[in-house]
């Protein structure tokens, strides 16, 4: 079931949401106005309550100088599609399956996850999608203070692959491949609203597994 807010989204068979799919309560990120699923791949949408959480997430990092940009949201099957196919473009199949999820199997498709970046750093011509955000003061807040509004990374960064003085960025002696517990690599943009209080539990989980 596509509407809960834990459905399971992942690389598996049984993880893959069926192409008509698309929730019912999609609105404008910005705005806030109902929007269609045709006029959503036109624009950034969310479902109604992740909308509304990630405007006050917006909020309170704008107190430490980030100004958000989503830079990906809703995306529908076909969408999905084209996504994965420029991945692809850019590289091999293989290469684009670590980046990039298959249509039916992107938690994109829920209208709970936004690709989010600051304002300051989509500015580089090197494009959004590079390493390091999650080490800038921006990322790190978001690491430390997303599941306060109920978002959670979904694709961190897998313990044995951690740098050993900087926990916000993968090391660099050896080659760094797919997280085997989640299928992708490291993702420090991607966040999925999964509730307050799920995405609390997370957290504590978190913090009791890495002491």
């Amino acid at each position: 079931d596509g509407d809960d807010l834990l459905a399971l989204v992942n690389r598996s068979p049984q993880g893959a949401l069926p192409p008509d799919y698309a929730p019912n309560d999609l609105v404008d990120a910005r705005s806030g106005t109902a929007k269609t699923k045709e006029e959503c791949d036109r624009t950034q949408c969310l479902r109604k309550d992740p909308k509304e959480a990630l405007d006050q997430l917006l909020s309170d990092w704008k107190k430490i100088g980030a100004i958000g940009k989503i830079e990906s949201a809703y995306r529908s099957y076909s969408s999905q599609c084209g996504t994965f196919a420029k991945w692809v473009e850019k590289s091999t199949f293989c290469d684009a399956t670590e980046q990039s999820a298959l249509p039916g199997h992107s938690q994109h498709q829920l209208g709970t996850t936004v690709d989010l970046f600051t304002e300051e750093w989509a500015k580089d011509p090197r494009g959004v999608f590079r390493e390091n955000f999650g080490c800038t003061p921006a990322g790190k807040w978001l690491q430390g203070h997303s599941w306060e509004f109920g978002f959670v990374m979904p694709y961190p960064i897998h313990p044995d692959d951690e740098h050993p003085k900087q926990k916000c960025v993968t090391r660099w002696d050896i080659p760094i491949g797919i997280n085997p517990r989640t299928g992708y690599r490291y993702e420090h943009w991607h966040y999925r609203f999964v509730g307050k209080d799920l995405a609390s539990a997370h957290e504590g989980l978190r913090f009791n597994v890495e002491l």
